[in-house]
C-alpha cells in the first residue's frame, strides 16, 4: 500500500512521513472528518459575497472581523470562517475527533 494514501500528500514535511496514527478502540482512524477551515482575506465583504452568492454557502454569524459560513445541510454551526487580514492565506484547519486526546498522535512540536 502506498504510505501516502494513509496520510495524504500534505502530511509529508521535509520528505518525512509522520509516525502511524493512533486509532480509537474500534481500530478506526481517530479523525472522523474535517471540522472547519479558517481563511484570511483582505476583502472580507467581497469574499463573503463570493462564498454566499456564487458558491451558495449560508452566512450564519458575524463577529468582529469574522464571517461564519456553512453548507445548507450541515449540522455544525459553521464549516468555514472568513477572517479579515492583510493577506490571503489559510489560518487553520480543524478536524472532528471523538476526543481531544485522539489528536495526540498528530501533534507536532
Amino acid at each position: 500500500m502506498d504510505r501516502f494514501a494513509e496520510y495524504g500528500r500534505s502530511a509529508v514535511q521535509n520528505g518525512v512521513l509522520p509516525e502511524p496514527t493512533r486509532h480509537n478502540q474500534d481500530d478506526c482512524m481517530a479523525i472522523f472528518r474535517l471540522g472547519h477551515v479558517e481563511v484570511r482575506t483582505p476583502d472580507l465583504e467581497l469574499c463573503a459575497a463570493y462564498y454566499t452568492e456564487v458558491l451558495g454557502l449560508r452566512e450564519v454569524a458575524r463577529h468582529d472581523n469574522h464571517v461564519y459560513l456553512k453548507g445548507w445541510d450541515e449540522q455544525d454551526h459553521h464549516s468555514l470562517v472568513l477572517t479579515g487580514a492583510n493577506r490571503y492565506g489559510l489560518e487553520h484547519v480543524a478536524f472532528k475527533t471523538e476526543s481531544i486526546d485522539d489528536l495526540e498522535g498528530y501533534e507536532t512540536t
